[in-house]
Parts: structure tokens; C-alpha cells; sequence
């Protein structure tokens, strides 16, 4: 009988569900640099600039 571990898997399973909230390494207009996205929002601001912008759904 085969023997599965599942310690990787509830990790997978964490970041496959924070993947699905975010758009991950979106670069930013202004300065270039990358930060997640989070698609729930209607404005961000770049962490690295502080930049403000509109997000268009």
C-alpha cells in the first residue's frame, strides 16, 4: 500500500488560494518595480513609490 504525505500539500493549497485573490508580481506604472496586485480593490498604492492609481475591472 502506497504511503502519501500531505505536509506539502496544505502548503500548496495556502498559496494557490492567496494566488486567486491577487495578481502576484504586477508591475507598477511609475517606478517599475513589482508588488502583488490584490483584484478585490478599486485603488492600490505602490509600496515602493506611493503611488495611487485607479484599477479598471
Amino acid at each position: 500500500m502506497a504511503k502519501f504525505e500531505t505536509s506539502g500539500i496544505d502548503e500548496l493549497i495556502d498559496e494557490l488560494e492567496s494566488l486567486s485573490s491577487v495578481i502576484p508580481e504586477y508591475e507598477c506604472p511609475e517606478c517599475g518595480k513589482e508588488f502583488d496586485l490584490p483584484l478585490d480593490a478599486d485603488s492600490v498604492t505602490c509600496p515602493h513609490c506611493g503611488t495611487t492609481f485607479k484599477i479598471k475591472h
